[in-house]
């Protein structure tokens, strides 16, 4: 069987990146099921409230571990929040006793996505990479985010870590950069070596799935600034809408983008491994 991102893969990822305004990584050594909050050793009522939580305040709950060890223990575990307003992002660590205990933290702290500092809970860390390696939700994943997760920990330990559904398979491998918050597609060692950097990437229209904080028409015009003009500054540009054309406002004046999304009926691949072929859609931004 073909890998589905191997079929895709001169599909656009520009502004495909899921939805979160703010980013919870909790460690879950072992194996994952593939909905892995409810199908590994995390209790699965506590999983099932971690996701609901998150999703209902604007975020994303991802579960990780560590590329080089998958034994199923017991414990502490680490955390990682990615959070702030959209200009001044943070990312921070904790080590917490069970996921109880960070239900319990984030229930205290309803406005991750928006605080100008971390919480008193949380210590800020250096930037962090998130790797998709859910194998049971796609092979693709699994083989070549496996891979790739293993040779950047062993050069950035404890700042690589496996990670379960980003969605984008066909985009494989697919990865999720803190503080950014920048999801970045078909990463090698060298993109993944640049994505450990602070700041965002200026990347073209084939590894830059956007910024998942900001709206679909909004991620597809932000992403197509950073690789036109090379500013990633994260306050380079304030974004409105003026009918169907995106207004980017910058220092320098406005661009105004005319910024689609399209299902090509014609062009039929599989998003996933083992799926059915569907259209495929994707994202263009031209000058308006």
């Amino acid at each position: 069987m073909t890998k589905c991102s191997v079929e895709n893969l001169t599909v656009p990822a520009i502004g495909t990146a899921p939805s979160a305004r703010f980013w919870v990584a909790l460690e879950q050594p072992g194996s994952w099921g593939a909905k892995a909050f409810i199908q590994s050793r995390l209790d699965p009522g506590v999983g099932a409230a971690l996701e609901k939580h998150c999703a209902d305040a604007g975020g994303r709950c991802l579960l990780v571990r560590d590329p080089a060890d998958h034994a199923e223990v017991e414990g502490e575990r680490r955390v990682f929040v990615g959070g702030g307003p959209g200009s001044a992002p943070w990312v921070a660590t904790a080590v917490v006793q069970s996921a109880d205990d960070l239900l319990r933290w984030l229930e205290q702290t309803p406005d991750l996505d928006v605080r100008p500092a971390p919480p008193a809970w949380l210590t800020a860390c250096e930037p962090v990479l998130l790797v998709c390696t859910n194998g049971k939700r796609d092979q693709c994943c699994a083989q070549f985010g496996g891979r790739l997760a293993r040779e950047l920990a062993a050069d950035f330990p404890g700042r690589v870590w496996e990670s379960t559904h980003l969605g984008g398979h066909r985009f494989a491998v697919t990865a999720l950069r803190l503080p950014s918050r920048q999801v970045v597609a078909r990463m090698d060692v060298d993109l993944g070596r640049a994505a450990l950097q602070p700041g965002l990437l200026a990347l073209d229209e084939q590894h830059d799935r956007g910024r998942s904080d900001l709206p679909d028409a909004f991620r597809a015009a932000d992403a197509w600034l950073r690789s036109t003009t090379g500013r990633t500054t994260p306050d380079a540009w304030r974004f409105s809408l003026d009918g169907d054309v995106v207004v980017a406002h910058g220092n320098d004046g406005e661009q105004r983008l005319l910024v689609r999304q399209s299902s090509d009926e014609h062009n039929l691949l599989p998003d996933s491994c083992g799926k059915s072929p569907v259209p495929v859609t994707s994202w263009t931004v031209t000058l308006g």
